[in-house]
C-alpha cells in the first residue's frame, strides 16, 4: 500500500513538474534543480533518507535518487542559452544617446556582427530615423514668403512685360502714374506717350522716360521708380519635395526657387543641382557650400522657362555619437575618407575618444563592423566609406559629454 502511495505521489509531481517548470525556469533560469529538490521532498513524506523511486530504491532505472539527485534529465535553460555575443559596442540601443555614448572597457569582447534585434527596417538610415536626419534638410523646410516681387532693383535690371513703373513728376505740371509695360513693351506715358520699355536696363528706361517729357515741358523734377515685378515661369523637375511649374519673381535665383519646392526629396541630391537653359546646362548648385562655407556659387537668377533638374542622391554616410553635426551626409567626388566626413560633420567635441572610432557597413545582407581602429592609426588615413555606411565616434571612457 505504501509503496503505491508513493508511485501516486511520483507521478503527480512529475506532472505538476513538467508544467510549471518551464514557466519557473523562465523567470529564475537557474530554477531547474530547486524544482527536482522539491518534489523530491514531497515524495520522502516518511522520512526515510534513501528516496523514493520506483519499486527497488536506488535502481539505476528510477530516475531519481533521494540521496544524490540527478538534473542531467531537466537541463537548465541558462545551459541551452546561445552564447554568441549581442550588438556591436550598443550602436543602435535607444538608451545609447547620441554624443554621451562611452568606449566599452577593452577588456569586453564584441561580436563582428550587429544583432539582428538592434536593426530594424531594411536600412540603417530607417534605423535612425528619428535621431539623425539629412544634413540641409531643415533648410527647406522653413515656409518662404514671397517678397521679391517688390524688391528693390538695380540699374542693370532688365524691364520686361508685367513691370510696374512708377512716375512721380514735379514743378510746372504734376504728374503721378502707377503704369505697367504692356504685352508688347510698350509703356504709354501720360501726356508723353508710349515709350520703347521691354530690353531696357533700368537706368535706360529712367532717361528714356526723362527724355520723353522734356519734349513737351520745361523746368521739372522727375523720379522714376520700379514697382511690383513681372514673374516668371520655371520647371522644378528630378528628385524634388514638390516638382512642378513655378511663377515666381524676375528677381528669384535658384534658391529662392528650392525652398518654395520644398528641396530635394529623399532621393534628391543636394550636392548637384542643375539649372537648364535652352537645353544647355548654365549652372550648378551644391547647397553644402551655402550651408557649410556661406558660399553662393551657383545660385544664379532664373529667366523665364528655366529648367532646374535635381539628380539622385549620391552615396549616403551616418556619423553619429561625439561629432559636432551628427547627421545623414551626402559624399561627393573623392570626398569620401574618414577626414573628409569627419570634416563635414563639424569635426569631433571635446568629449570624442579619438583611440577607437567603428564603421559599421552593409556585407552578405547583414550590417557588420567593417573597421575599428584608432583615428590616428594609418588604417584609418586610409579608410574609405561607401554608400550606407555608419560612422560612430564613442565618447572619452568613464565620462558624459553633451
Amino acid at each position: 500500500m505504501l509503496n503505491s502511495r508513493k508511485i501516486s505521489l511520483f507521478i503527480l509531481s512529475l506532472y505538476l513538474f513538467s508544467i510549471f517548470s518551464p514557466l519557473t525556469a523562465y523567470a529564475q533560469p537557474s530554477g531547474s534543480a530547486a524544482a527536482v529538490q522539491a518534489a523530491a521532498e514531497a515524495l520522502s513524506m516518511n522520512g526515510e533518507g534513501n528516496g523514493v523511486g520506483f519499486p527497488g530504491d536506488g535502481d539505476a532505472d528510477t530516475g531519481i535518487n533521494g540521496d544524490s539527485e540527478s538534473t542531467a534529465d531537466f537541463p537548465d535553460i541558462e545551459d541551452q542559452a546561445s552564447t554568441e555575443p549581442i550588438v556591436v559596442d550598443e550602436t543602435l540601443k535607444d538608451e545609447d544617446k547620441l554624443g554621451t555614448t562611452s568606449a566599452p572597457d577593452a577588456a569586453v569582447k564584441t561580436s563582428p556582427r550587429l544583432d539582428p534585434r538592434e536593426v530594424k527596417g531594411s536600412s540603417m538610415f530607417n534605423n535612425l530615423r528619428d535621431r539623425l536626419i539629412r544634413f540641409g534638410s531643415d533648410f527647406f523646410r522653413t515656409k518662404r514668403t514671397d517678397t521679391l516681387a517688390y524688391a528693390p532693383v538695380g540699374p542693370n535690371y532688365v524691364v520686361a512685360p508685367g513691370d510696374e513703373v512708377k512716375i512721380n513728376l514735379w514743378g510746372y505740371s504734376e504728374i503721378r502714374a502707377n503704369l505697367v509695360v504692356d504685352r508688347d513693351g510698350n509703356l504709354t506715358l501720360p501726356q508723353a506717350g508710349p515709350v520703347a520699355a521691354a530690353g531696357l536696363t533700368f537706368s535706360e528706361l529712367q532717361q528714356a522716360v526723362d527724355n520723353a517729357y522734356r519734349r513737351i515741358l520745361n523746368d521739372f523734377e522727375l523720379n522714376v521708380t520700379m514697382g511690383k515685378l513681372h514673374t516668371i515661369t520655371v520647371y522644378v523637375t528630378g528628385h524634388a519635395a514638390r516638382p512642378g511649374a513655378y511663377a515666381i519673381s524676375s528677381m528669384a535665383t535658384l534658391i529662392d526657387v528650392l525652398s518654395h519646392a520644398g528641396g530635394p526629396s529623399l532621393s534628391g541630391s543636394m550636392r548637384a543641382i542643375e539649372v537648364k537653359r535652352g537645353n544647355k546646362k548654365i549652372a550648378t548648385l551644391d547647397v553644402y557650400n551655402l550651408l557649410l562655407k556661406g558660399e553662393r556659387k551657383g545660385d544664379t537668377r532664373l529667366a523665364e522657362g528655366d529648367v532646374i533638374f535635381i539628380p539622385t542622391v549620391g552615396p549616403l554616410v551616418a556619423v553619429a555619437g561625439n561629432v559636432k553635426r551628427p547627421a545623414i551626409y551626402e559624399l561627393k567626388g573623392k570626398e569620401n575618407k574618414l577626414s573628409d566626413v569627419i570634416s563635414l560633420a563639424g569635426g569631433l567635441t571635446a568629449g570624442a575618444y579619438k583611440g577607437r572610432i567603428q564603421l559599421v557597413r552593409v556585407e552578405h545582407n547583414t550590417y557588420r563592423t567593417a573597421f575599428e581602429s584608432d583615428l590616428n592609426s594609418p588604417a584609418a588615413n586610409v579608410q574609405i566609406l561607401k554608400d550606407g555606411d555608419l560612422l560612430k565616434i564613442f565618447a572619452v571612457p568613464g565620462g558624459v559629454y553633451n
